[in-house]
């Protein structure tokens, strides 16, 4: 299994599964800038996904927790 991440204007990041099989499936939402968020990535080992802030000028380190899919 593989992730996708993005980041939006509206302040927040969404972690993807990929690939999915539902249409319709909702993201991670990770909440913590106060701003737009300019750039995603994940690490060498994807086991963190960093994001930048645009006006807030953050820089926030996320941990990559995968759990079981049922």
């Amino acid at each position: 299994m593989q992730l996708i991440a993005s980041g939006n204007d509206n302040d927040k990041v969404h972690v993807f599964r990929y690939p999915s099989v539902d249409e319709k499936s909702k993201p991670v939402i990770g909440h913590g800038h106060a701003s737009d968020v300019t750039k995603v990535k994940f690490n060498y080992k994807d086991n963190l996904l960093i994001s930048t802030g645009g006006n807030d000028t953050t820089v926030i380190q996320w941990k990559i927790v995968l759990g079981d899919a049922k």
